[in-house]
């Protein structure tokens, strides 16, 4: 069918040719693509305007959903093969040039697509060809694997001979993995603490490993099921496609997922864990190895220097044999290469499928035996593979057969049983925030500012300046024009013109041109041709901005000459080609550090952000699109006078809470892994960001003693009129507070057990740790990034959790830093902390993207897992244009001007309240590892005045967190989860006042 598509596309093309020739050759792929959309309405007989078919190449069908039908199949594999309309910009050309062809090469008359036309050229075998791409999966590509030879005397790379022959290399054949079991999983508690009893047994003879009692763990384990008749305690679980788990402190969630895992495993089920953490990541893999299942750990290939520092214990000079097999090795074909890929910056470099014999594509023939790619190898065979959010989307498997390299989420969807999100909230606001990156603009040149440095200097010092460029006139151009944008952008003729940028919206180059009808016609076809096609009118200009600001003057006026440009509009169109200039040269600087990156050095140190690399096309084909569009743009912050610069790719929840849908048959039967979600916080309904919006299925309920303990907290929020939340001058006001409540610090330094205090940002705790240190005659500790090199008095983020050995009083670290995934506890497993001091109300910067984008996510994600699943053609299609209109105004919404956050729209408002709510529960939870239970319950106290201003602009959290836990545990529909979950922390809320 590839070959009748190419076929029908070249004929039409060639007639084409002979009459209007209007529509490039690579423009007519697109427009024959639309026609088939055309023809998928007509067939479904759905109306509507033809711009917003566009709606069904979103990949939104299925978002929230669980019942899916013959329809949403066939929409599956439209949006795969026809996904280059998914793009607003694109469908709208494809568009304007459907209605050039001429009248015998249109099925259809656009205004009118419930009726083919008469007499039209190839009509049987347009309808053949369409009627296959809404029912068949068609590759772009043919697939292409390498061949697998080890019998061989040299191989090529990079057209560079290396000889081999000197070394006998076994035979070696690409693996099929080894298949999921399938079907649905009934676990019962009692097999749970067989299997548990069986592990603490295995371990107990293990000297490698930590003592453990998982059997002791489960004595008091506690399952509910939640269903339509009300929350029933019961003796099994059954795992089925979406299975949510929800549970406080204290259940045993972490013991839940390990005990799971090794069940799985013994009952021949293929698992997958998602950790936050390296570490995690690595030492479940070692556990799991010494219990006698085959394991694996993906952590990515990239940036493995910064893995392997996050492993290294403090005393040692080397990682511990217990990480390096996971997270060191040789490239074999390295040191015939002369050294090129030894080094660990060069890591996922390596050339396995890159190499050639006689003019043939093969595989390494070091692959069966290479060290580096012992992970890879394994993942085929392993039962249990343990990776991160970041490898999910982005890491590629090895070579299969009959398959070629698989995303790691295509290799879950097709051969895992179950998929395991620990902390699902956290891991859901990941995902959305990896394929939607945001990043002030300074910030990005100042993280890779260092780097390129470095490289001019070496062109300086050395013969390669060609190499190099390219960057330096790419970086210099950035530098230049971005200070013009800021510069003009807060004028009063910008405002006055744009509304986007004067309220506070988002906009690109294309964007405000395309809102502006005073300028010459000439001029904005030929600023549209530089943003779409980078056809340039105006590659004077370019060069001037390199040379000299009296050369860009000259030129500009030029220009306004040329175009005819009235003396009050200037100012805007130097605006405008500033900013295009920017966009160009922001991505230009990728591209060309890219490009450096593979001749030289790594730069892997720098930050690259995702901003800059489009999403995998698998990947796309697989995830709903933005809701308010795939885009790229600025958001401009008057207050700091700077720019965020964004990019929304996908719905990145969607790769968690639908992953068993990703895949469906025609007849809408789910084909991808069972999910288990797991979490203290993923049920918070108002909150779009954190709640998770699939039925909780279970409730994991603390023993009773722990339940006991809880209730006897008490949350103190102090009396000071110093308010650091919202004060610009942080430090003096950090100053004064400690001061005030100097004897406080001291009574908890002469008592028994360590204190936690938090803070806001790491040059916070820096600060606390220096004033303390002045007014404490103890130590006083605080938290360091893992990129950063611990000093005195500093302990690392991944060192954490065994910073008992470390003689310390109080630490110091920011909320968002510690909140989760820590277990900080002494030798019996009682946590080390008695007290935690909140010093600064913990909030986030207003108006930023990413928080902008998880909250549209969420909202979309609610409204269509609300709206009827058995609703078909224009219905549906209307419920995907209401979607998408109600993400665009929440977007709006949520990123307006606000003078203070009481003025915040209410659904940002509600947001802030939960997500700190759940911030100071996940806080409070490092002082809740409790294994004995008559020790006094932790304190915790709320010093900063901004918890409960008074001031009637002011935002009272305390009492919205209290207004919100009160109305949600008094809801009809889901009051019982919410006391299930929040409760005790309602409870010691009151206490404390």
């Amino acid at each position: 069918m590839v070959k009748v598509y190419s076929k029908l596309l070249k004929d039409i093309y060639t007639i084409h040719s002979h009459g209007n020739n209007i529509i490039q050759k690579k423009d007519m792929d697109n427009v024959i693509k639309l026609e088939c959309l055309l023809y998928y309405n007509y067939f479904n007989k759905i109306t509507g305007k033809v711009k917003n078919l566009q709606g069904l190449l979103q990949n939104l069908h299925k978002i929230g959903r669980n019942e899916f039908s013959k329809i949403h199949y066939e929409l599956d594999i439209l949006n795969k093969n026809l996904k280059s309309l998914s793009s607003m910009q694109q469908m709208k050309k494809a568009i304007q040039l459907y209605m050039q062809l001429e009248d015998n090469l249109r099925l259809f008359n656009i205004n009118d697509i419930l009726h083919i036309r008469e007499n039209i050229d190839f009509e049987s075998e347009r309808i053949r060809v369409y009627e296959y791409l809404f029912r068949n999966v068609v590759e772009e590509v043919e697939l292409s694997i390498p061949q697998v030879k080890t019998d061989i005397s040299y191989v090529k790379i990079d057209d560079k001979k290396i000889d081999i022959s000197a070394y006998n290399l076994p035979l070696y054949d690409l693996e099929s993995p080894k298949p999921k079991k399938g079907g649905d999983i009934k676990i019962s508690i009692k097999d749970l603490k067989i299997v548990a009893e069986e592990m603490d047994e295995i371990i107990s003879r293990n000297s490698f490993l930590k003592r453990q009692s998982y059997r002791k763990r489960l004595e008091s384990f506690k399952v509910s099921l939640n269903n339509q008749y009300g929350i029933e305690e019961v003796e099994n679980i059954t795992i089925k496609e979406v299975c949510h788990i929800i549970g406080m402190v204290g259940t045993g969630k972490s013991t839940l997922i390990q005990v799971l895992v090794f069940y799985l495993a013994k009952k021949g089920y293929r698992s997958m864990v998602l950790f936050e953490t390296v570490k995690e990541v690595v030492d479940n893999t070692f556990l799991f190895e010494k219990l006698g299942i085959q394991a694996v750990a993906i952590n990515g290939e990239r940036n493995q220097q910064n893995r392997i520092q996050k492993v290294i214990e403090y005393d040692e000079m080397i990682v511990n044999e217990h990480y390096a097999q996971y997270l060191t090795g040789n490239c074999y074909i390295s040191n015939l290469a002369e050294g090129v890929y030894d080094s660990l910056t060069n890591y996922g470099k390596e050339p396995c499928y890159n190499m050639k014999y006689n003019d043939q594509a093969i595989l390494c023939p070091f692959f069966s035996i290479c060290p580096r790619k012992q992970n890879i190898r394994k993942l085929n065979k392993a039962s249990t593979i343990f990776t991160n959010v970041n490898s999910l989307l982005t890491t590629r498997t090895g070579m299969i057969k009959k398959r070629g390299r698989l995303l790691l989420l295509e290799y879950a969807l097709d051969f895992m049983d179950v998929v395991i999100f620990d902390e699902a909230d956290a891991i859901q606001v990941r995902l959305d925030s990896t394929l939607n990156e945001a990043e002030y603009t300074e910030d990005l040149l100042k993280s890779n500012f260092s780097e390129i440095k470095n490289y001019i200097e070496k062109a300086i010092l050395g013969s390669e300046f060609e190499s190099y460029r390219d960057l330096h006139v790419s970086f210099t151009m950035v530098i230049a024009t971005l200070s013009e944008v800021k510069s003009l952008i807060n004028t009063k003729t910008i405002h006055e013109n744009f509304s986007n940028i004067k309220y506070g919206q988002w906009f690109s180059g294309y964007v405000l041109i395309n809102s502006l009808k005073f300028l010459p016609d000439q001029f904005i076809k030929d600023y549209l041709s530089f943003v779409q096609n980078n056809k340039s009118e105006f590659s004077d200009l370019e060069d001037a901005y390199i040379l000299n600001s009296a050369k860009l003057k000259i030129k500009y006026e030029e220009l306004y000459e040329r175009y005819g440009i009235e003396s009050e509009y200037k100012i805007i169109v130097r605006f405008l080609i500033a900013l295009i200039f920017t966009e160009k040269y922001i991505f230009s600087l990728q591209t060309e550090l890219e490009q450096v990156q593979k001749i030289h050095d790594s730069i892997d140190q720098a930050t690259l952000p995702n901003i800059f690399r489009k999403i995998n096309n698998k990947l796309k084909g697989l995830l709903p699109n933005s809701p308010t569009n795939n885009r790229f743009g600025f958001l401009y912050d008057r207050e700091q006078n700077t720019l965020q610069i964004f990019r929304q790719q996908a719905i990145g929840r969607s790769a968690m809470i639908d992953l068993p849908y990703l895949k469906i048959d025609e007849h809408g039967k789910a084909l991808g892994p069972h999910t288990i979600l797991l979490s203290g916080s993923s049920f918070a309904p108002g909150s779009q960001a954190g709640h998770i919006y699939r039925k909780v299925n279970y409730i994991l309920e603390p023993p009773n003693e722990m339940q006991e303990f809880i209730k006897k907290i008490k949350i103190k929020h102090m009396k000071t009129d110093i308010r650091i939340s919202g004060t610009k001058d942080k430090k003096v006001a950090l100053e004064k507070m400690c001061q005030e409540f100097k004897d406080v610090f001291i009574n908890a330094a002469e008592e028994e057990g360590r204190s936690l205090i938090i803070v806001n940002s790491y040059q916070q705790a820096k600060w606390v740790q220096e004033i303390l240190n002045r007014i404490l005659a103890c130590k006083v500790y605080r938290l360091v990034p893992d990129s950063k090199k611990a000093e005195n008095y500093c302990i690392q983020r991944n060192k954490l959790n065994n910073s008992i050995n470390i003689d310390y009083k109080f630490l110091v670290a920011p909320a968002t830093a510690i909140s989760r995934g820590f277990n900080i506890v002494d030798n019996n497993g009682q946590s080390l902390f008695k007290k935690l001091f909140v010093l600064i109300r913990p909030m986030s910067k207003p108006k930023q993207v990413g928080e902008a984008v998880t909250i549209v996510n969420g909202k979309v994600t609610e409204f269509l897992s609300n709206c009827s699943a058995t609703v078909y053609g224009s219905e549906y299609l209307n419920q995907i244009q209401n979607a998408r209109s109600h993400a665009q105004k929440v977007w709006n919404d949520i990123l307006r001007d606000f003078y203070s956050i009481s003025h915040a729209d209410d659904i940002l408002k509600k947001n802030i309240t939960v997500s700190r709510l759940v911030l100071l529960m996940q806080l409070i939870g490092r002082l809740l590892r409790v294994t004995d239970y008559s020790v006094e319950p932790p304190e915790i106290f709320l010093l900063d005045h901004a918890f409960t201003g008074e001031k009637e602009i002011s935002f009272n959290l305390l009492k919205e967190i209290e207004e919100y836990l009160e109305g949600g545990c008094e809801n009809d529909q889901y009051g019982v989860l919410m006391e299930k979950l929040y409760m005790p922390f309602l409870e010691g809320l009151r206490r404390g006042k």
